[in-house]
């Protein structure tokens, strides 16, 4: 009995955090879940690039983000995304 209440304190205590809480969380799941964009293979690998763009290489997610939903998928509209607001894009 003392352990099950243990675990579920432990349980309350923890925040929960849901997809889509960060800008590189929100563009990977417009990139892999929404459009299938072959450039990236899956959400985790998004994620990854996209963090690390955004650390070391100066990437402007949420400008990036908003561009990619206003490009609604076309391959040739998220290629100009990644060009005026990806890493190292000088914006």
């Amino acid at each position: 009995m003392i352990f099950c209440m243990l675990i579920l304190s432990i349980l309350a205590c923890t925040t929960s955090s849901t997809v889509g809480d960060t800008p590189c969380e929100e563009l990977c799941l417009e990139l892999v879940n929404q459009c299938g964009f072959s450039a990236y293979p899956d959400y985790t690998s998004c994620l990854e690039g996209c963090i690390y763009n955004e650390t070391e290489e100066d990437q402007q997610t949420e400008d990036m983000l908003e561009c990619v939903i206003e490009a609604s998928c076309n391959e040739f509209g998220i290629m100009e995304c990644e060009h005026q607001h990806g890493a190292e894009s000088g914006d």
